[in-house]
C-alpha cells in the first residue's frame, strides 16, 4: 500500500502527544503492522516513553475482510526509546576562592561543574534546584546557589552558608573525596533536547579552597639574658617572631620543635633545647645543653648567616591561612655581650 501522510494518519489515529509537523505511515504486507515515520519534529510535544498512547479514531480501521466493526482500541504505553545519545559529560571539577581571602572550605567558595557540550541549563537558583540536578558526595553546607556560565556548559555552585559541611579536606581540595554526579531526574541535557538525561559522574576535584599565604618570620634574634658569656651556650635564647600571629603549634620539646623547624646555614642548636611561645606572634627556644657534637660537624649558629624554615604545619592565627613555608631573615643579636678582659695596671 502507498505511505499515507499526515492528514490521513490523523483520520485514522490520535495520540496524547503531538508528534511534530510532518509524519508518513505504511502497513505491513498483511496489513496487521502499521510503521510511522516523523518526518518533520518540529512543534512536537515530547511523547514519553511508557506514557504516551494512541487511539483508534473513525470509522476506517476494521479488519481486512471488512466484516467487523471499526475499531475503537487505545494503545498500550509507547515502549522502547527515541535513541540512545548520551547526555552531556562532566569534564571537570575545579574549587576556587574568588578573593583568597583564606584557604579553607568556606563560605562564599565555588565549584565549578564543566561539560562537554553547551546543556539545556536547568534551574540552579536555589539549593533544592541544585540538589534536584547534581548529587554530592560530601555535604557543602546548610545554603549554596548556583548559576550557569559560558554559554551554559559550566555550572559554578556558590557556598552560602558552610555550616554542617563534611568536606573531609578542608586545607587541600584535591586531597578530598568530593564529587558530584548528575541525577537522571535532573533532566539535563544537550541544549537541543536531543540526548538522554545525563547521568554523568565527575573527575577529581582540582583547584583550591582560596590561597591566602601563612605567616612569614620577621625576624629572628639570639640573645644571652644574662651576658654571662659571649659565645653560644646553655641559658641563650632564639626568638622567631612571625606576621601575622600564628595558631602556635606544639612547639615545647626538642622532638617538637624539629618538627616544626628546619635550622639552615650549618648551625647547630645543641643536645637538649626547650620552646615557649611567648605570644601567638613570638616564639622563645632556650638552650638546655649547648654541647655540639664535633663528629657530626655540628658548629653554633652564627648570627648573619644561620636561619630558620617552617616544615611543620603552623597557620595563622584563625587558622584560615595556607601552612607557613617561611624562611627567617639571617639570625641578628648576639650570643652574650660579657666584656673582654681590662688592664688594671701598667707599669
Amino acid at each position: 500500500a502507498p505511505a499515507a501522510d499526515a492528514s490521513e494518519i490523523n483520520e485514522w489515529f490520535s495520540c496524547t502527544a503531538s508528534l511534530g509537523r510532518a509524519y508518513s505511515g505504511t502497513w505491513s504486507a498483511d496489513a496487521a503492522l502499521f510503521t510511522l515515520t516523523i518526518l518533520d519534529a518540529a512543534g512536537h510535544t515530547f511523547p514519553r516513553i511508557n506514557v504516551t498512547t494512541c487511539a483508534v479514531d473513525g470509522t476506517a480501521v476494521t479488519n481486512a475482510a471488512r466484516t467487523s466493526l471499526p475499531s475503537d482500541s487505545r494503545s498500550p504505553p509507547i515502549e522502547g526509546n527515541w535513541g540512545l545519545k548520551a547526555g552531556p559529560e562532566i569534564v571537570s571539577l575545579v574549587a576556587d576562592d574568588p578573593d583568597d581571602a583564606d584557604a579553607l572550605f568556606s563560605e562564599d567558595d565555588v565549584i565549578e561543574i564543566s561539560f562537554d557540550v553547551a546543556t539545556n541549563a536547568p534551574a540552579l537558583g536555589t539549593r533544592d534546584e541544585v540538589d534536584a540536578v547534581f548529587a554530592f558526595s560530601e555535604r557543602l553546607g546548610d545554603f549554596y546557589s548556583g548559576r550557569w556560565i559560558r554559554s551554559a556548559t559550566a555550572a559554578e555552585i556558590t557556598v552560602l552558608d558552610a555550616t554542617g559541611n563534611t568536606i573531609t579536606s578542608r586545607y587541600d581540595a584535591t586531597a578530598g573525596a568530593l564529587a558530584v554526579s548528575v541525577l537522571a531526574s535532573g533532566n539535563l541535557l544537550n541544549s537541543a533536547r536531543t540526548t538522554l538525561p545525563s547521568t554523568s559522574s565527575s573527575p577529581q576535584l582540582s583547584g583550591d579552597w582560596g590561597l591566602l599565604a601563612g605567616p612569614v618570620i620577621a625576624s629572628l634574634t639570639a640573645n644571652d639574658p644574662n651576658d654571662g658569656d659571649a659565645s653560644f651556650s646553655d641559658g641563650d635564647t632564639l626568638t622567631i617572631v612571625f606576621d601575622p600571629p600564628t595558631d602556635t603549634p606544639a612547639a615545647t620539646t626538642r622532638d617538637e620543635i624539629d618538627d616544626l623547624l628546619r635550622f639552615n646555614g650549618g648551625g647547630a642548636l645543641g643536645q637538649a633545647y626547650t620552646g615557649a611561645w611567648l605570644s601567638p606572634s613570638a616564639l622563645a627556644i632556650t638552650i638546655v645543653d649547648a654541647t655540639l657534637l664535633s663528629s657530626a660537624g655540628e658548629s653554633a649558629p652564627v648570627v648573619g648567616s644561620f636561619t630558620v624554615t617552617v616544615i611543620g604545619t603552623l597557620r595563622n592565627r584563625l587558622q584560615t591561612s595556607m601552612k607557613s613555608s617561611a624562611t627567617s631573615p639571617p639570625l641578628a643579636g648576639d650570643w652574650g655581650t660579657r666584656a673582654g678582659p681590662r688592664i688594671v695596671a701598667f707599669s
